[in-house]
């Protein structure tokens, strides 16, 4: 199963744990784009709609290319008062647009799912001259200390060899620099912005369930795993902090 399916099949606890993004980086969007009434932009994988509305609020025209036919139905009903607003219910990889037709492509942590050899050239040829490119990842992590010790070892203890490595920052933020570069994109910009969440152990267990890797998980595994996550939230206040970071990538074609 494509892993990106699992996402079509949380929608409500996807719109209601995911997180939104900073207004300062749509501010940087519109400040680089000039995006305005007479645009046209595409967002590529809509999710529920959490990158969305700012957007529609510049008035340009815009199109959300969904995979996920729930996710693509909810956006559609989400956001019906935007007459400026549509929905394609397809992979970005089969998407059909004419070249050179769109000012403004952006997607929020949500490329990393389009091989980078289609991805990057398919925009360049969607883009007009001068069209922008912006990306987008949210990059959590919880408050060190002994929750996050604890935490760290209930997921040695499910998933062992399994536990994904994360790699350093910098070198997140050099590849995605690289590969814009590499595809032909100019002007290329990095800014980082910060932001805090806090979830109680139930809306914790929520959010884990959004998690693509999480999802597919053993069914025999989810129960006890989510429990002794549950078990130590609890005993540590009840309340997890995540320090989210999002960096945002900008370039010119």
């Amino acid at each position: 199963m494509d892993r990106r399916a699992t996402f079509n099949e949380n929608v409500q606890n996807y719109e209601a744990y995911r997180p939104t993004y900073p207004q300062e980086l749509y501010d940087a969007i519109r400040s680089y784009s000039d995006i305005g009434p007479k645009s046209y932009g595409v967002e590529v994988g809509i999710g529920t709609g959490q990158a969305t509305l700012p957007i529609l609020q510049t008035g340009c025209r815009l199109t959300a290319v969904e995979l996920g036919s729930e996710l693509a139905a909810y956006t559609e009903e989400k956001f019906r008062q935007y007459t400026n607003f549509d929905v394609v219910n397809c992979s970005f990889e089969t998407y059909d647009v004419a070249e050179t037709s769109v000012d403004l492509v952006y997607s929020a942590t949500a490329f990393h799912w389009i091989p980078v050899e289609v991805g990057y050239p398919k925009i360049h040829r969607m883009l007009k001259t001068d069209g922008t490119l912006a990306l987008f990842w949210n990059r959590p992590s919880t408050s060190q200390g002994p929750l996050h010790e604890v935490i760290q070892k209930v997921y040695a203890k499910y998933w062992g060899s399994q536990v994904r490595v994360e790699e350093s920052r910098q070198k997140a933020y050099d590849k995605v620099l690289d590969q814009m570069k590499s595809y032909g994109f100019r002007d290329i910009r990095l800014e980082l912005f910060k932001a805090v969440r806090c979830f109680d152990a139930d809306s914790y267990i929520g959010l884990l369930t959004t998690y693509s890797d999480h999802r597919s998980m053993p069914v025999s595994m989810k129960k006890p795993f989510y429990s002794e996550i549950r078990k130590a939230i609890n005993r540590y206040g009840g309340v997890i902090t995540i320090e989210d970071t999002v960096d945002l990538y900008l370039g010119k074609k």
